[in-house]
């Protein structure tokens, strides 16, 4: 009797499916808004101030001094990556390309932070 019960109860129904094919659709439909967001602005921090800014569609390599020396960082394809660093491990240095908005730079020697912003304005006035 226990198995018969367990078989009526697993039989999925017309409204199993379409609330699978809800979940599905709203999985897809935020991917492909997520994947819409553009990365349009590299913010760089040096000492808790912003130094830098700009736009990732510039390919470009910018040497600075932080706060033990000099760096430099390079902007290319819409993704930064630190080219050298002062600071004694250069971690940032080895950390490679970043191109998404949940990955930053930070080389804690230098107090240097590189993050990637989203802008919808192209200019803000006083």
């Amino acid at each position: 009797m226990w198995k018969k019960d367990l078989r009526i109860f697993l039989k999925p129904s017309f409204g199993d499916f379409l609330i699978i094919i809800l979940i599905i659709a709203t999985i897809f439909l935020y991917s492909a808004k997520m994947k819409g967001i553009d990365n349009s602005l590299v913010i760089v921090e040096i000492n808790g101030k912003i130094k830098y800014t700009f736009h990732t569609t510039v390919d470009t390599t910018i040497s600075s001094d932080g706060y033990r020396g000099p760096f430099s960082f390079e902007i290319k394809d819409k993704k930064v990556k630190m080219k050298n660093s002062t600071c004694p491990l250069h971690t940032c240095v080895k950390q490679g390309w970043i191109k998404n908005n949940n990955e930053m730079i930070i080389c804690m020697p230098n107090r240097i932070k590189i993050s990637f912003s989203r802008s919808d304005y192209d200019a803000v006035t006083k």
